[in-house]
């Protein structure tokens, strides 16, 4: 599932508007045992500054940049989106905020040129060019005034009746979002990530650990009744024998568990502190398992395969003889980490 395929698009947003949901209501139940009360949910929408030949400008002063489209749509929008985290950080109250950003490069407005501001218009809509930045954010901002006079962007809080709904905002936004194709040194399309999480929210400043699995049973997407496995038909095994039930059909999902990390430095270096303690010590063997894995691909494996592969000055040339990649053993999966390194790797 990808969701820049138009036809498995629904299913991949889904699964990523789900992701992003319960990874900011673990990392705000985390603060919250810690006594940092992070308040509810908001909707906000970031603009900045753009003229009317559609050129975007990004930064103040004399750190402020022109922006064209073709220039926009290459970089892949992560200069728009690093220029929003720093305003972020700078004029949210005591630089505490969470959350996630999403990307569009357009707006709806209507065919007669106006804005467009009501949910469920029934006029005719165009698309039209306008970068701006969809956020769902934890957080105490500045006022809008005073938010565009200190970074230049603007921004309009989208507000609603009840309490936000994390999950139905995200997917949506996602259904529309930017994606934009790159291309590296040699020549492979990459496409970039939908949404960054930002503030508290940030990969760099916790995770997920899993803790163990369940099963979980299905139901039907319309009906919602549970479903179950039958055995096959003796008669034509492609069909199912309604008589026989197998039970409840259920798959395997991994229970996660979200820890915090934060950094301390001093002068004898930087020192990490993991929340809650009773995953410090997993969260490190993780960390150090996945390390030695980085450094057996990194210093053995890609030598050796690119050896027994590439002529000397060939690029992409035919293959050698010998296998297509060479492990250990002793290399094997494990439950914590993505492999395990055999003990001559290892780093204690």
């Amino acid at each position: 599932m990808k969701d820049t395929c138009p036809a498995c698009y629904k299913p991949a947003i889904d699964k990523k508007a789900r992701k992003v949901e319960k990874h900011l209501a673990g990392r705000v139940g985390l603060l919250g045992e810690l006594g940092i009360q992070a308040g509810k949910p908001k909707h906000i929408v970031f603009s900045p500054a753009q003229d009317r030949r559609g050129t975007v400008y990004l930064g103040k002063g004399r750190k402020k940049r022109a922006w064209t489209r073709a220039e926009l749509e290459a970089d892949g929008g992560r200069h728009m989106l690093r220029q929003l985290e720093k305003n972020l950080a700078e004029s949210f109250q005591g630089g505490f905020y969470l959350g996630t950003l999403i990307p569009h490069m357009e707006r709806k407005k209507h065919k007669d040129g106006t804005e467009c501001e009501k949910d469920g218009c029934l006029r005719e809509h165009t698309w039209v060019w306008g970068p701006h930045v969809h956020a769902v954010v934890y957080g105490f901002i500045l006022e809008s005034e005073a938010f565009h006079a200190k970074t230049g962007w603007m921004y309009k809080r989208i507000r609603d009746k009840g309490e936000r709904d994390i999950y139905e905002t995200v997917r949506y936004q996602l259904s529309h979002s930017a994606h934009f194709s790159r291309t590296d040194s040699k020549g492979r399309g990459r496409f970039t990530q939908a949404y960054l999480l930002v503030g508290q929210a940030s990969r760099t400043r916790g995770g997920q650990l899993k803790i163990g699995s369940f099963l979980e049973g299905q139901t039907c997407e319309k009906c919602q009744a549970p479903l179950h496995k039958f055995a096959p038909s003796e008669s034509d095994p492609c069909k199912a024998d309604f008589e026989i039930d197998l039970g409840p059909y259920q798959i395997k999902r991994d229970e996660k568990a979200p820890y915090l990390v934060r950094r301390s430095r001093n002068g004898l270096g930087t020192f990490k502190f993991i929340y809650p303690a009773n995953l410090a010590e997993r969260v490190r063997m993780r960390w150090a398992w996945d390390r030695d894995a980085r450094a057996f691909k990194k210093e053995v494996a890609r030598p050796l395969w690119r050896e027994r592969h590439f002529a000397k000055g060939d690029e992409w040339g035919p293959l050698k003889d010998g296998p297509l990649f060479v492990r250990p053993e002793k290399l094997k999966r494990d439950r914590l980490s993505r492999w395990r390194v055999p003990a001559i790797m290892s780093r204690n």
